[in-house]
């Protein structure tokens, strides 16, 4: 549900509306939710005070200028109330290259996200926020062998000390290593869920997640619920980008899971974070050198997967003037030096930044308050001996130490396989087909400010006609829509 408090503080007097005191979370409480992800305020008559769980999974958002404060759970409620609608350009122009925010960036300029583990204090008309990214730990390089052992060890302890008063426990479960691993150890301390369930995503998804879990399911005797995806790409788009407050460009598959979870389970354990940390798929020997040798912006021309001709396509010359290449690199440099001492500085960025401001919605925002959500990975010894790993030494065990240690410790499983992340993409076309001619549909009858229209609207024209054309407009179309989208929210 969502929630909005404003305080004005005006001739030595508070004028205040809203809700007084408010809790958000995947979690009964904050003591001792350190996995979970959770925001919170409270007003007691002269000063606010607001808070985020330790890693900043929750997003809370708030306004800060001139003695007035906003803050709430959703972005959009704040601009209801009359926060500024001018946009963050040099934050948009990050994401529509990424598909995520750095640091505390919205798409809009006066609105910011609390940091991890950030507290807030509003009081006589001043905003003091405190919080940040915690110290990096001492690097350490280990063997694959001690790697294995001390992150089994401790993800043992991290689903021990999850609570176990609740029966109707769901997992969802792919064909990839973590909720796997989750699967494995509950059972192996017999604390089997009461059921699994897979979602299929798309648009281009290969189809390995129905393929593996069922066979995972089967050997561990439990039942498994199989959700189709919808076919229509274009609804599921644009219920998502307002529920996940305009952050991710990913996560429209989740809605139907989310939906399915909000009315089947009380709990539900999460792998948020489980590929993040501890040689992700992200390091490679050449974006760590980049980091090393602080050369930011060949590591940033790594990382980008939305070139400079698609925006130069999709965006006005004088929008793109404000979000241009130069204006994205200067923003993510600034936020790359936060990260270059981190003994991997690589997952560092990306667990801070695309884990916590991306990956996180689908647990913090799409499951909402009817799901309680555990997340053992990022229990907080674990978070810290992954951290510490040099990236040299995760790179030499290129990720293999997490897999070593589940077919070790879980012989009777061994012989299940993992996905295989090679194997083709099923039904592209035909989604990206179907997508291009609802967007036409949904364009060419208004005026955009955000979008070329002299570029877009005739290749929306085409698709309209030309199927095989409409199928490859799938690398534009979906951030076309967001825009629009967000053209809709600050008109």
């Amino acid at each position: 549900m969502n929630s909005l408090f404003r305080v004005n503080f005006r001739r030595g007097q508070c004028l205040f509306s809203g809700d007084a005191k408010a809790y958000f979370g995947t979690c009964d409480g904050p003591a001792g939710a350190e996995d979970s992800a959770y925001g919170l305020w409270e007003w007691d008559g002269k000063r606010l005070t607001a808070g985020v769980d330790p890693y900043g999974l929750y997003p809370l958002f708030y306004s800060a200028s001139d003695g007035l404060i906003t803050i709430s759970n959703c972005l959009v409620e704040l601009l209801k109330a009359g926060v500024s609608t001018k946009l963050d350009y040099e934050g948009l122009s990050i994401f529509l290259r990424l598909g995520f925010f750095v640091g505390e960036d919205t798409p809009f300029r006066e609105i910011k996200v609390l940091p991890p583990g950030g507290k807030l204090l509003w009081e006589s008309g001043k905003t003091t926020v405190t919080g940040g990214y915690p110290e990096w730990p001492r690097s350490q390089s280990l063997s694959q062998e001690q790697a294995a052992e001390g992150y089994f060890e401790l993800f043992r302890i991290a689903i021990s000390r999850m609570p176990s008063d609740r029966r109707r426990v769901i997992l969802p479960l792919s064909g990839g290593v973590d909720s796997r691993h989750i699967l494995l150890e509950l059972m192996t301390q017999g604390r089997a869920p009461y059921g699994l369930v897979t979602s299929d995503q798309y648009p281009s998804r290969n189809g390995e997640d129905y393929r593996i879990a069922p066979l995972l399911a089967k050997v561990a005797g439990l039942p498994i619920t199989l959700l189709s995806r919808s076919d229509v790409w274009f609804d599921s788009e644009v219920r998502k980008n307002p529920a996940v407050h305009f952050l991710a460009d990913e996560h429209a598959w989740c809605l139907r899971l989310s939906d399915y979870l909000k009315g089947q389970a009380e709990m539900v354990f999460d792998g948020l974070s489980g590929d993040a940390l501890g040689g992700s798929r992200f390091l490679t020997w050449r974006r760590l050198t980049h980091m090393r040798e602080e050369r930011y912006e060949d590591f940033i021309n790594d990382i980008s997967f939305f070139g400079e001709p698609a925006m130069k396509m999709l965006i006005p010359e004088k929008i793109y003037r404000k979000m241009s290449h130069e204006v994205a690199v200067s923003r993510l440099i600034r936020e790359l030096k936060r990260h270059a001492k981190a003994p991997c500085p690589v997952d560092s960025f990306f667990f801070w930044n695309r884990t916590r401001r991306e990956t996180a919605l689908i647990p913090a925002c799409l499951y909402e308050e009817a799901v309680a959500v555990k997340m053992p990975y990022l229990d907080k010894d674990l978070v810290e001996f992954q951290m510490s790993l040099s990236g040299e030494s995760l790179l030499a065990m290129k990720g293999s130490h997490r897999k070593l240690a589940i077919m070790e410790r879980y012989p009777d499983f061994a012989h299940v396989p993992f996905e295989n992340k090679k194997a083709p993409p099923r039904d592209v076309h035909r989604h990206f087909a179907g997508f291009s001619k609802r967007l036409a549909k949904y364009c060419l009858g208004s005026k955009s400010w955000l979008v070329s229209d002299c570029k877009l609207k005739p290749r929306l024209m085409r698709s309209l006609v030309d199927y095989n054309y409409a199928g490859g407009t799938g690398w534009f179309a979906p951030m076309a829509l967001y825009l629009k989208q967000l053209e809709e929210v600050v008109a």
